[in-house]
Protein backbone atom coordinates (compact mmCIF):
# COMPACT_ATOMS: atom_id res chain seq x y z
CA UNK A 1 0.00 0.00 0.00
CA UNK A 2 3.03 2.12 0.31
CA UNK A 3 3.72 2.01 -2.71
CA UNK A 4 0.54 2.64 -4.07
CA UNK A 5 0.42 6.47 -2.08
CA UNK A 6 4.03 6.65 -3.12
CA UNK A 7 2.99 6.85 -7.01
CA UNK A 8 -0.30 8.64 -6.18
CA UNK A 9 1.15 11.45 -4.62
CA UNK A 10 3.74 11.90 -7.49
CA UNK A 11 1.13 11.37 -10.22
CA UNK A 12 -0.69 13.82 -8.49
CA UNK A 13 2.18 16.31 -8.04
CA UNK A 14 2.89 15.90 -11.75
CA UNK A 15 -0.65 16.60 -12.83
CA UNK A 16 -1.05 19.52 -10.11
CA UNK A 17 -4.53 17.27 -8.75
CA UNK A 18 -6.16 17.91 -5.64
CA UNK A 19 -8.64 15.17 -5.90
CA UNK A 20 -10.41 13.14 -3.09
CA UNK A 21 -9.62 9.31 -2.75
CA UNK A 22 -11.96 7.19 -2.13
CA UNK A 23 -10.76 3.69 -1.14
CA UNK A 24 -13.62 0.49 -2.27
CA UNK A 25 -12.39 -2.26 -0.20
CA UNK A 26 -13.78 -5.86 -1.78
CA UNK A 27 -14.11 -8.31 0.85
CA UNK A 28 -13.98 -12.16 -0.49
CA UNK A 29 -14.05 -13.79 2.21
CA UNK A 30 -17.86 -13.14 2.59
CA UNK A 31 -18.52 -16.60 0.75
CA UNK A 32 -20.70 -15.92 -2.59
CA UNK A 33 -23.36 -13.59 -2.59
CA UNK A 34 -25.46 -14.92 -5.27
CA UNK A 35 -28.96 -13.33 -5.09
CA UNK A 36 -27.71 -10.61 -2.18
CA UNK A 37 -28.85 -7.12 -2.92
CA UNK A 38 -25.68 -5.40 -2.50
CA UNK A 39 -25.20 -3.07 0.28
CA UNK A 40 -21.75 -1.02 0.11
CA UNK A 41 -21.18 0.53 3.16
CA UNK A 42 -18.91 3.38 4.59
CA UNK A 43 -18.26 6.30 5.96
CA UNK A 44 -17.17 9.49 4.68
CA UNK A 45 -13.76 10.95 6.38
CA UNK A 46 -13.05 14.68 7.39
CA UNK A 47 -9.93 16.44 5.93
CA UNK A 48 -6.41 16.15 7.26
CA UNK A 49 -7.98 12.78 8.64
CA UNK A 50 -5.64 10.85 10.98
CA UNK A 51 -5.58 7.17 11.82
CA UNK A 52 -7.12 7.54 15.41
CA UNK A 53 -10.15 9.18 13.85
CA UNK A 54 -10.28 6.48 10.68
CA UNK A 55 -10.02 3.98 13.72
CA UNK A 56 -13.34 5.82 15.50
CA UNK A 57 -15.34 6.54 11.90
CA UNK A 58 -14.77 2.61 11.17
CA UNK A 59 -16.13 1.13 14.97
CA UNK A 60 -18.85 3.43 14.33
CA UNK A 61 -19.88 1.49 11.41
CA UNK A 62 -20.44 -2.25 13.70
CA UNK A 63 -24.00 -1.28 14.97
CA UNK A 64 -25.31 -0.55 11.54
CA UNK A 65 -23.41 -3.43 9.91
CA UNK A 66 -24.46 -5.48 12.48
CA UNK A 67 -28.28 -4.41 12.22
CA UNK A 68 -28.22 -4.86 8.70
CA UNK A 69 -26.39 -7.91 8.45
CA UNK A 70 -28.43 -9.65 11.14
CA UNK A 71 -31.57 -8.83 9.01
CA UNK A 72 -29.97 -10.44 5.88
CA UNK A 73 -29.07 -13.72 7.57
CA UNK A 74 -32.83 -14.11 8.93
CA UNK A 75 -33.65 -14.14 5.28
CA UNK A 76 -30.74 -16.00 3.94
CA UNK A 77 -28.59 -17.14 5.86
CA UNK A 78 -25.78 -17.54 3.43
CA UNK A 79 -25.91 -13.50 2.74
CA UNK A 80 -22.87 -12.95 6.26
CA UNK A 81 -21.17 -10.21 4.44
CA UNK A 82 -22.24 -7.24 6.46
CA UNK A 83 -21.68 -9.83 9.79
CA UNK A 84 -18.58 -11.00 8.39
CA UNK A 85 -16.56 -6.81 8.23
CA UNK A 86 -18.56 -6.24 11.59
CA UNK A 87 -16.19 -9.27 13.17
CA UNK A 88 -13.68 -7.98 10.97
CA UNK A 89 -14.09 -4.78 12.34
CA UNK A 90 -14.44 -5.62 15.99
CA UNK A 91 -11.89 -8.62 16.53
CA UNK A 92 -9.28 -7.65 14.14
CA UNK A 93 -9.65 -3.33 13.15
CA UNK A 94 -5.79 -3.33 12.52
CA UNK A 95 -6.46 -5.54 9.34
CA UNK A 96 -8.53 -2.66 7.57
CA UNK A 97 -7.09 0.32 9.40
CA UNK A 98 -3.16 -0.44 9.19
CA UNK A 99 -3.04 -0.47 5.44
CA UNK A 100 -5.13 2.71 5.16
CA UNK A 101 -2.96 4.73 7.37
CA UNK A 102 -0.36 4.51 5.13
CA UNK A 103 -2.28 6.79 3.24
CA UNK A 104 -3.03 9.28 5.85
CA UNK A 105 1.23 9.47 6.85
CA UNK A 106 1.71 12.53 8.06
CA UNK A 107 4.90 13.07 5.50
CA UNK A 108 2.67 12.12 2.35
CA UNK A 109 -0.78 11.91 3.16
CA UNK A 110 -3.32 11.27 0.57
CA UNK A 111 -6.71 12.96 0.46
CA UNK A 112 -8.77 10.33 1.89
CA UNK A 113 -12.03 11.24 1.61
CA UNK A 114 -13.89 7.99 2.17
CA UNK A 115 -13.61 4.28 2.48
CA UNK A 116 -16.47 1.93 0.70
CA UNK A 117 -16.72 -1.91 1.76
CA UNK A 118 -19.01 -4.79 -0.41
CA UNK A 119 -18.39 -7.97 -1.44
CA UNK A 120 -17.27 -8.93 -5.11
CA UNK A 121 -20.29 -8.73 -7.50
CA UNK A 122 -20.66 -12.26 -8.02
CA UNK A 123 -23.26 -12.15 -11.12
CA UNK A 124 -21.69 -9.24 -12.64
CA UNK A 125 -19.93 -10.63 -15.74
CA UNK A 126 -16.78 -8.49 -17.82
CA UNK A 127 -18.75 -7.40 -19.99
CA UNK A 128 -19.61 -4.67 -17.60
CA UNK A 129 -17.29 -1.53 -17.78
CA UNK A 130 -15.55 -0.87 -14.73
CA UNK A 131 -16.80 -4.11 -12.79
CA UNK A 132 -14.89 -5.29 -10.01
CA UNK A 133 -14.99 -9.08 -8.93
CA UNK A 134 -13.39 -12.47 -9.12
CA UNK A 135 -11.94 -12.93 -12.52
Amino acid sequence: MDSVSHALKLRYEALGWKLPLYVWSLHPRAGEQAGRVTQPVGCLLPANCSPQTLAGQLTGLIPQLTAQGIQQVCGQPQHNCLLALADQLTRKPETVTEPLSVLLNPYRPQPLAGVVFSAPSAEAGRSISHHWGRG
